[in-house]
C-alpha cells in the first residue's frame, strides 16, 4: 500500500513536470501584449518597443506594445495584475509604479506580490541640472546659492522620481528650495529651458540632449558611478552627499502565478534582446545602463526599492495631487 502511494505521488510529480515543460515549449501560442502604463514616446515606451521588436523575432509571435495610461501607472499595472497568468500579458514596470504603490492610499495591487518578476532591463540615473543663468558650476555652489536666495526647481508632478529625489537631496544636505510641480516632463523642461525655474532633477535620457547643446548645466548624477555620457559630471557622493543614490529602473513583470518555465523562457528572451548590439547601443546612447538580472534578483530589487521610496515619501511629507 505504501509503495502504491509513493508510486502515485511520483507519477503525479512527473506529470506536473512534463506539463510544465510542454507548456513552456508551446508558449507563446498567440500574440503577447506588453503593457506600458504611460504615454507613447516616453522612456518606458521607448524601451518597450526596442525589446518588443526583438521578442517578436525570437519568440515567433507578435509582441504588441499596449499603452494603457492613467493614475501614475496604476491603471495599466492593475490590468496586467488581473490578467491570466499564462505569459501572454506582461507589464513594462519602472520606478514610477514603485513610488505610486506607496504614494496612493488605495492601490488595487501589491507590486511585490501581485506580479511575478520576469526580467530586468536596466536603469537611467537622474541628473541635477540648472539653467545656464544659475551662477553655480558645482553642487556645493548650488547649495550655497540656495542659502542666500530662493532657488526654484521643477518636477514632472508631485510624487514623481524627480520630485522625491530632490526632496531626498534637500533632507540629506539640509537646505531648502521651492518646488514647482508641473503636469508632465515636457512643460517642466520647457520652463527650465526658458529660465522660469532654476533647476530640475530629471532622468538622464530626457536631459542629455539639452546638456550636450549647452541649454542645461549638469551638476551631479544620482548613480553610484559616473554616467558614461557625462564623464566630467560627478556623482552625488563625489560632490559631497555620501550615501545618496536614486535610479529610475525598468523591467518586465507577469501576473503572479505565471509558471516558472514560462518566466524562465521570457527572461532568457528579454536578456538576449537587450544584449543585441543594436538594442544595447541604442539604449546606452540615450543614457540608459543596460543590465541583466535573474527574476529572483529583480524581485529583491523591487522589494528594496519599495522600502526606500516609502521612506522618502514619509520624510518629505509628500501627498498625492
Amino acid at each position: 500500500m505504501k509503495h502504491s502511494i509513493l508510486r502515485r505521488g511520483f507519477l503525479a510529480l512527473l506529470l506536473c513536470t512534463l506539463a510544465g515543460g510542454v507548456g513552456a515549449q508551446a508558449f507563446p501560442s498567440r500574440p503577447i501584449h506588453l503593457v506600458v502604463a504611460f504615454p507613447a514616446g516616453g522612456g518606458a515606451d521607448v524601451l518597450a518597443r526596442a525589446v518588443a521588436q526583438k521578442l517578436t523575432a525570437s519568440l515567433g509571435q507578435p509582441v504588441i506594445v499596449d499603452n494603457r495610461v492613467g493614475a501614475s501607472g496604476i491603471v495599466g499595472s492593475d490590468s496586467v495584475a488581473k490578467s491570466p497568468p499564462d505569459g501572454h500579458t506582461l507589464l513594462l514596470v519602472s520606478t514610477t509604479q514603485a513610488i505610486a504603490s506607496k504614494l496612493y492610499a488605495k492601490v488595487p495591487f501589491d507590486l511585490a506580490k501581485s506580479f511575478a518578476p520576469v526580467a530586468f532591463i536596466g536603469t537611467a540615473p537622474l541628473v541635477l541640472v540648472v539653467h545656464p543663468s544659475v551662477q553655480a558650476r558645482t553642487l556645493g555652489e548650488f547649495m550655497d546659492q540656495a542659502k542666500v536666495r530662493r532657488i526654484s526647481y521643477a518636477s514632472a508632478a508631485n510624487g514623481t522620481v524627480g520630485h522625491l529625489s530632490m526632496e531626498m537631496l534637500k533632507s540629506m544636505a539640509k537646505f531648502d528650495m521651492l518646488h514647482v510641480p508641473y503636469r508632465g516632463t515636457a512643460p517642466a523642461t520647457n520652463d527650465l529651458l526658458g529660465g522660469q525655474v532654476d533647476a530640475m532633477m530629471d532622468i538622464l535620457p530626457n536631459a542629455l540632449p539639452y546638456i550636450k547643446a549647452g541649454r542645461m548645466r549638469a551638476l551631479a548624477v544620482t548613480s553610484l558611478e559616473r554616467a558614461p555620457d557625462l564623464p566630467e559630471t560627478p556623482t552625488m557622493a563625489q560632490a559631497g552627499i555620501v550615501g545618496f543614490e536614486a535610479l529610475n529602473w525598468y523591467g518586465v513583470l507577469a501576473p503572479s502565478g505565471t509558471p516558472p518555465a514560462i518566466v524562465g523562457k521570457l527572461n532568457s528572451a528579454i536578456s538576449a534582446a537587450i544584449a543585441e548590439p543594436d538594442v544595447s547601443a541604442r539604449l546606452t546612447g540615450q543614457g540608459y545602463v543596460v543590465n541583466r538580472m535573474t527574476p529572483e534578483a529583480f524581485g529583491a530589487l523591487i522589494e528594496k526599492d519599495l522600502v526606500n521610496w516609502d521612506r522618502a515619501i514619509k520624510v518629505s511629507g509628500t501627498k498625492p495631487d
